[in-house]
């Protein structure tokens, strides 16, 4: 499976030294495992947290539907992903080692079998990809509030796709049907990201004070409003927050989650409060309609 993007934003893969030196496919793949995840929860399926004290394999050796596809403990993943340029070479253009990858940059993942994916696996993997591209985005620094000071606030990983082949051509019904085969790893969600308490604005965006606002901040970015709401919007101590918005003009965007219907009602009151018009938002069940 080839997938051929384009960037509309710098693109951010930096080391733990945070520099940028070089493409890290596994940044690439992480995002897309992250997103893969969300559809699979959002489809009633699980996936368990590969970070966390909680993940896969269990006492039986059951792996859960993300792992079984990218991989955990003892279980290597079933592909390989290698960039290609726009001559279908591997990608060998560096990026400044502040900023990244600039944004025009064109690259193509191509998905290598390393053990046949099932056609479930390859239509998840594709609608990760393509929900990632039109409401979300990949890499790192996608967390900075949009700001004047693009230098400090500027947006990354915004991404459209230009060109893919081998996708799979499913119904939603059908995966639905094979995450919940007794063959997967059953796992509790904790409040995991779940498609199904998402939000999606296009067109629009919110900057840094409006931001604040949503999460219950002052102007200065200190805790004023503590309801459940601002809580769970602004995330745990060490834990990124759950909304992120973009002011790219040709993919002006925001998008977050919140653990349950009731808070993503009241989320979407406030973003109307805020100025983002009812037609320009789009909840995770609806994104789920159209895969």
């Amino acid at each position: 499976m080839k997938i051929t993007l384009r960037m509309q934003t710098p693109l951010w893969t930096g080391g733990v030294d945070g520099k940028s030196t070089r493409l890290h496919e596994t940044g690439l793949i992480g995002s897309i495992r992250w997103w893969y995840e969300v559809i699979v929860r959002g489809l009633g399926g699980s996936a368990c947290d590969p970070t966390g004290d909680r993940s896969c394999p269990d006492k039986e050796g059951k792996r859960c539907a993300a792992c079984q596809l990218f991989g955990c403990t003892s279980w290597q993943r079933k592909f390989k992903l290698r960039i290609l340029d726009e001559d279908d070479n591997l990608f060998t253009e560096k990026p400044d080692a502040e900023y990244g990858f600039p944004a025009k940059t064109s690259m193509t993942w191509h998905f290598l079998e390393l053990r046949p994916l099932e056609e479930e696996e390859r239509w998840l993997l594709m609608q990760a990809i393509n929900i990632a591209s039109k409401y979300g985005a990949i890499g790192g620094r996608t967390t900075l509030k949009p700001q004047g000071n693009k230098r400090v606030g500027g947006d990354y990983g915004l991404f459209e796709i230009t060109n893919r082949v081998g996708e799979v051509k499913l119904a939603a019904s059908r995966v639905r049907s094979w995450l919940n085969h007794d063959r997967f790893r059953k796992v509790p969600n904790h409040g995991w990201p779940d498609l199904r308490g998402f939000f999606f604005v296009s067109g629009q965006c919110l900057w840094r004070k409006q931001i604040n606002a949503l999460l219950g901040l002052s102007a200065d970015g200190d805790p004023v409003n503590h309801g459940k709401l601002e809580v769970a919007l602004r995330g745990q101590v060490g834990v990124s927050k759950k909304v992120f918005s973009f002011d790219t003009p040709s993919a002006r965007r925001l998008w977050g989650y919140v653990p349950t219907p009731q808070l993503r009602k009241q989320a979407i009151q406030r973003l109307q409060e805020l100025g983002i018009e009812a037609s320009n938002i789009r909840t995770g069940e609806e994104v789920l309609d159209e895969l």
